[in-house]
């Protein structure tokens, strides 16, 4: 049985394999930074990095901003076609009437029946080095551009669903593993958390609970409050400009020596340098 923390995931590879394009996310809700890798929170297509590397700030304009405001006139999601001439997929998951969470999904170029989609106003030209690699893109026609977005609606949805599920005041009968892994996402941020907390949320020792999370999950409690801390830290180094120091202390740790330690062994790079390999901050 799919565990609920790996549930996004899950879905988002099972989308791609199904439609062999490649998903993004933009969590405005910071909702999935704990349970996703960076990886999944940027574009991935080499083409689309080779054009960001050129005209990045149209990519953000027409992504963060145009998107942003078109997301609460179609709810329901729709086909893009960029400034460099790429098809893209594009749903929105609103919470509390906000774009909480964006799902990119991509790419293709425009097949000749390629007509309800809505194009980037930017007046820059679509060629450029990237132009003989859009060429040998797979064409969408409407047809098939309309069951793929339909794909992405019902991953929004399973996403949506998730949202909920995990919130506070979510499910309660949850598997020890599970209830493990969601009390520590629900706690990472603060400084003091330990095992000592999530022992009075088991009703167990603390040294029962050392035993019991490595039995559970296949991991020591540290290693995987680490891990969830460094994963937020990414998300609020990719998607915001906070200084290094107030994204540390955000993210529970308490020293910023130990947290660029912890960060560049896990991810092999400084905060600094990871920031600025992919950001967008807003």
């Amino acid at each position: 049985m799919l565990a609920i923390p790996d549930l996004p995931l899950h879905a988002i590879t099972a989308f791609e394999h199904l439609t062999g394009l490649t998903v993004s996310v933009h969590d405005h809700s910071r909702s999935l930074w704990s349970y996703l890798t960076p990886e999944h929170f940027a574009h991935r297509i080499p083409i689309c990095r080779v054009i960001k590397t050129v005209r990045d700030d149209a990519c953000v304009r027409f992504e963060s901003v145009l998107l942003r405001s078109e997301a609460l006139i179609h709810p329901e999601g729709l086909v893009k076609v960029c400034h460099a001439g790429l098809v893209e997929w594009f749903v929105p998951i609103l919470v509390d009437g906000r774009v909480g969470v964006q799902l990119f999904a991509g790419v293709r170029r425009p097949g000749p029946r390629l007509a309800r989609v809505l194009h980037d106003p930017s007046p820059l030209s679509r060629t450029g080095p990237w132009s003989p690699h859009v060429a040998a893109l797979r064409p969408v026609d409407d047809e098939e551009a309309e069951w793929i977005l339909e794909g992405l609606r019902q991953l929004a949805g399973r996403i949506a669903a998730w949202r909920v599920t995990v919130a506070p005041g979510g499910r309660r009968d949850l598997p020890r593993d599970e209830a493990i892994r969601q009390h520590i996402v629900a706690h990472h941020g603060d400084a003091d958390y330990g095992i000592a907390q999530l022992a009075d949320h088991l009703g167990l020792s603390a040294s029962r609970t050392g035993h019991a999370v490595s039995e559970a999950c296949g991991a020591s409690f540290i290693e995987l409050l680490i891990e969830v801390r460094l994963r937020t830290a990414s998300g609020f180094l990719r998607h915001t400009s906070l200084p290094v120091a107030q994204v540390a202390a955000r993210c529970g740790f308490g020293n910023r020596s130990h947290f660029q330690h912890l960060f560049r062994r896990r991810f092999g790079t400084t905060p600094a340098r990871f920031r600025r390999s992919g950001s967008t901050a807003a």
